[in-house]
């Protein structure tokens, strides 16, 4: 077996938890590896970091740390396979971490905050998918800040009280007190931000209601940037994503992180912005973008670490959900780099050996997004016409009939909620 198929097979198999077929793979991908190349080759980089990979998995922490020692040695590594780099200093930074090693923990995760920083200046084509642990981390963060700041709350509305009642156009509208609005602004934003976790387009559409009559209610009751207003846009940005209005996320996210950054809020809070701001930015493949945005988020991270010891189990949450993010994005270029060579093969007019790649590479796909994917269909079509050149027209019949079922639901979907959109409110913001 080549050490490209070991590679493959040990992959596949950390994909789907096998462990112990993953470790087999690897070792023979690393005896294959010092047999063939050169000690500074990168394959021999990327074996170690594999095998590294799999004893953290395997809980064997003692060999994992050897191997990604060996994976991440500076005099070693290549400076194009930044990503790779990234999550191996995660991993060891985990490692530290959880054996009480917090120097050598924050050490390793310097270096991959070094690693992003270096990786926003390049063209390689990452993917930053969303994970429901930072979803869960930003509605955490807004609670908290909802219960650390209501008297601050409840004191700006005193202030503004005076101003509200001598523009009666505005308490017609809302019909209500201040102190109400206050209330009614935290309970759409609480709503909204848990509506938002469903998938079911009903549910996106009220928290799009929700959150879209939070920012108006905060545009009216607070002066122009306040913290407040930056927060309903950054709310209302990931709704509008998950509902496809585009070009409306990217004005809301810009201009809440132009909030941001001028009040200078809790830098915990902006890099889980930021965080979800690459998450979109991926989703609309401007991976440069993305990039930019984690980079910037694992900037305030650092500024966090360098705080005092309150601020530790942030951190370590924030090191983890970089950490899950990167090895996401590692899956994905695996999986990408097996559909560039199965296209090769099959330009070449190896069909079998094509069909492996795709096939392998639908099953890391559906690992990252599901069957319900655009990317999956479009696999599945490339592999259906693979089978049909070799002949097995059955087993084409079934990928085409698949890929055409994944393609009619999304499309359903879509369709479902541009009749739900149709009869949205606009967003009214006056900067828009």
């Amino acid at each position: 077996m080549t050490w490209e198929e070991s590679i493959n097979r040990g992959t596949l198999a950390l994909a789907r938890a096998d462990y112990a077929t993953a470790e087999c793979a690897f070792k023979s991908a690393l005896a294959t590896a010092q047999a063939e190349f050169s000690p500074h080759d990168e394959r021999l980089q990327q074996t170690f970091s594999f095998l590294g990979q799999t004893y953290y998995k395997l809980g064997d922490h003692e060999k994992a740390k050897n191997f990604l020692e060996l994976s991440t040695n500076a005099d070693r590594a290549e400076e194009n396979d930044t990503l790779r780099l990234a999550v191996d200093h995660l991993s060891l930074a985990q490692m530290d971490s959880a054996n009480g090693e917090s120097s050598n923990a924050r050490d390793h995760f310097h270096k991959a905050i070094a690693v992003l920083q270096t990786a926003k200046t390049t063209n390689f084509e990452y993917s930053f998918d969303a994970t429901n642990e930072l979803e869960q981390l930003f509605n955490a963060a807004s609670k908290r800040e909802n219960a650390q700041t209501n008297e601050s709350f409840r004191d700006l509305l005193l202030k503004a009280q005076e101003n509200h009642r001598a523009r009666p156009r505005t308490q017609q509208y809302f019909g209500t007190e201040p102190n109400s609005i206050v209330d009614a602004w935290q309970n759409l934003m609480e709503s909204g931000l848990t509506l938002a976790l469903n998938k079911d387009s009903e549910s996106i559409i009220t928290a799009f209601q929700n959150l879209n009559s939070a920012l108006r209610i905060a545009t009216a009751m607070f002066p122009a940037d306040h913290q407040y207003i930056a927060d309903s846009l950054s709310s209302l940005a990931l709704v509008a994503a998950q509902m496809g209005l585009e070009e409306e996320a990217d004005d809301l996210f810009r201009e809440a992180s132009r909030i941001f950054e001028k009040n200078k809020v809790d830098p915990l809070k902006v890099a889980m912005f930021k965080m979800n701001m690459a998450n979109f930015y991926t989703d609309q493949f401007d991976h440069q973008a993305a990039i930019q945005a984690l980079s910037e988020a694992a900037e305030l991270v650092e500024q966090l670490d360098a705080q005092e010891n309150e601020n530790s189990s942030f951190v370590d949450g924030m090191s983890s959900s970089f950490f899950v993010l990167m090895q996401k994005a590692d899956i994905h270029r695996n999986a990408r780099d097996m559909i560039r060579r199965g296209i090769e093969l099959e330009e070449n007019d190896r069909l079998e050996q094509a069909d492996y790649y795709y096939r392998n590479s639908i099953e890391l796909l559906q690992k990252i997004f599901g069957d319900m994917h655009l990317e999956v269909s479009s696999i599945l079509r490339f592999r259906a016409h693979i089978l049909k050149k070799l002949g097995d027209k059955k087993e084409a019949a079934i990928a085409d009939a698949r890929a055409q079922e994944i393609e009619d639901e999304i499309g359903k979907r879509a369709e479902q909620l541009e009749q739900l959109k149709a009869n949205l409110p606009a967003i009214r913001y006056s900067h828009f």
